[in-house]
């Protein structure tokens, strides 16, 4: 079963099952799965990308899409997504290569930003997302687009009751700014230059802020993250991606840092009166309503007049 989310973006149910999909929608995954390594700029192999299609869904999964963006009947960009009970998973975003790009980096950015391609795609997800009711998107992003995804409100998070700290935002406009310098084909650095922003890429990417986002590089513990042994945070798992999360308005409230809106509590006030004067007899009419006020005391002895 497909369904034609706009004029250029169609999205076709997983797994590949005989009968739910036609044969030209056949063709058109299969030759995205014969292809992935253009479109994915090697980053995805093709037997990854045929698992996610033909496969069965994890047991959690209520189910998969795929979405595929087309230009004049030609396959531009695609994207896989699971969806689960309260959010959507983004499997993978791939897009075809754009002319005029020399680096990796310059192409996985131009690619999401330009015509039908990744950012049409995310927008659409996102789209489907909050009409369905979901808490949140959650995707790996790979460190050469992780500002780009920060950009578009994607956030170090484990929830969204969670706030990212500060100093997050920080780093990663800093990467983001060292990723620009090693890209640019204007500037001429020098090797020495080159090995040093390289090590402060580096120096960030592996930063604990930073590894808290790679699943399973780190095990939870009384509350306390503590690393997994040196053999299984290999490099493996830093290709893997740096997970983040879009929270959306749906669990969101409009307060600034996100999370829930706490209400606030207040300190009851009360007033203290001072005695001025001499002590004024109370009449009985007072006394009566003194006495309605005030709190009991306890049983009082009852005192008898001697005559």
């Amino acid at each position: 079963m497909s369904t034609i989310v706009n004029a250029d973006i169609e999205t076709i149910n997983l797994p590949i099952i005989d009968g739910t999909t036609t044969p030209q929608q056949r063709r058109d995954i299969e030759g995205l799965c014969a292809h992935a390594n253009t479109y994915c700029r090697g980053n995805i192999n093709k037997d990854y990308l045929t698992q996610l299609t033909t496969s069965a869904l994890p047991d959690d999964a209520v189910s998969r899409v795929i979405y595929i963006g087309a230009e004049v009947n030609t396959l531009r960009a695609f994207a896989i997504v699971t969806k689960y009970a309260d959010h959507y998973y983004i499997d993978l975003i791939c897009c075809a290569s754009s002319a005029g790009v020399r680096t990796r980096q310059q192409a996985l950015v131009r690619s999401l930003e330009q015509q039908i391609n990744g950012k049409t795609l995310l927008s659409q997800i996102k789209e489907d997302a909050i009409k369905t009711k979901m808490k949140y998107i959650e995707l790996s992003a790979l460190d050469s687009v992780i500002s780009y995804y920060h950009d578009q409100g994607y956030r170090f998070i484990q929830n969204c009751n969670m706030t990212e700290k500060a100093w997050t935002a920080d780093d990663i406009t800093k990467l983001r700014d060292i990723q620009k310098r090693l890209s640019s084909v204007v500037t001429d650095l020098t090797d020495v230059e080159e090995e040093q922003l390289d090590a402060e890429t580096k120096e960030l990417l592996t930063s604990r802020e930073f590894l808290k986002q790679i699943p399973g590089m780190y095990t939870e513990d009384n509350l306390n993250l503590k690393p997994k042994p040196k053999e299984e945070t290999d490099a493996e798992k830093l290709e893997n991606g740096y997970s983040m999360i879009l929270c959306l308005e749906n669990d969101m409230d409009t307060s600034p840092g996100g999370g829930r809106a706490q209400k606030r509590k207040t300190r009851r006030k009360t007033r203290k009166y001072k005695r001025s004067g001499p002590r004024r007899k109370r009449t009985r009419s007072a006394t009566r309503s003194a006495t309605r006020k005030r709190k009991p005391r306890g049983k009082r002895s009852r005192r008898t007049r001697r005559h």
